[in-house]
């Protein structure tokens, strides 16, 4: 019942205390609320190459890598996985560290509509073929540090193809000596191109890029399958949309609050 004398027109329902507290704790400049984009994950960096070409995307061993440079790379090994058969429904696994390549890979999967799955460098082979035939995954980018799990694999189930990068071609032309040094002591001769079913990532950037338009409805499509390692039961992935992550990467935009295209951040995970 209203209060004799209050107009009921101008009673409004009190916020949820705990909403109220939470809000409070946000900084000031940060919005309560968001309005979405429905667009596909590619297109979040599609737009800053639009926006910032040519400053960094990121940097390894001293060499940056510009956005244009990156954007170029991802739509070229995009076109080389379509025609090796990757597609809104299909999977391509990422066996890789934290390297520039990992970032074209990953853009090149979205811009085919494919679901990239995330592999771990630290799985050994029984774990990489029980993630491979889960998820009916038939193509891997790896370093050719761990490409030899993945050997045993090839046309013995899913796994059709493997796309082979190195650290080798990044490093100071005697570092690089040295790694190639220890992957041959490690695990013998690679030879890439003697293998159909094994190719060079660097091959396959030098494909012509061809404008891709794969059906991607942002809230169903997964961009994303994280394995996790199951605290209870047995392991199992967790499904991330294209809406998942553009939210999150609109949050943490306006969390930090910086200018665009001038903002750095540290993700320690």
């Amino acid at each position: 019942m209203a209060h004799p004398g209050i107009d009921p027109g101008l009673i409004r329902p009190a916020s949820p205390l705990w909403k109220r507290s939470w809000l409070d704790a946000y900084p000031r400049e940060v919005p309560s609320s968001l309005q979405y984009p429905n667009l596909p994950v590619s297109s979040l960096l599609e737009s800053s190459a639009d926006r910032f070409p040519n400053r960094p995307v990121c940097t390894l061993y001293g060499k940056q890598t510009t956005y244009a440079e990156l954007v170029d790379q991802s739509r070229r090994l995009a076109t080389a996985l379509c025609d090796l058969g990757a597609e809104p429904g299909r999977r391509v696994g990422m066996l890789l560290p934290n390297t520039p390549e990992y970032l074209i890979a990953l853009q090149a999967t979205w811009l085919t509509g494919a679901t990239a799955l995330q592999l771990s460098p630290l799985m050994v082979e029984e774990e990489l073929n029980k993630w491979v035939r889960m998820t009916d995954c038939h193509v891997i980018v790896t370093l050719d540090l761990l490409a030899p799990t993945l050997m045993g694999l090839l046309n013995n189930g899913p796994l059709k193809h493997i796309i082979v990068m190195s650290l080798a071609e990044r490093m100071a032309s005697w570092r690089g000596w040295l790694y190639r040094v220890e992957r041959l002591r490690r695990h013998g001769p690679l030879r890439v191109r003697e293998q159909p079913s094994v190719h060079a990532f660097d091959h396959m950037l030098r494909c012509t890029a061809r404008n891709l338009t794969p059906r991607i409805d942002p809230i169903d499509s997964v961009a994303v399958l994280a394995p996790t390692g199951g605290t209870t039961g047995s392991p199992k992935a967790v499904m991330l949309t294209h809406r998942n992550l553009v939210c999150q990467a609109l949050q943490l935009r306006n969390w930090c609050a910086h200018e665009d295209g001038a903002e750095s951040v540290l993700g320690v995970l």
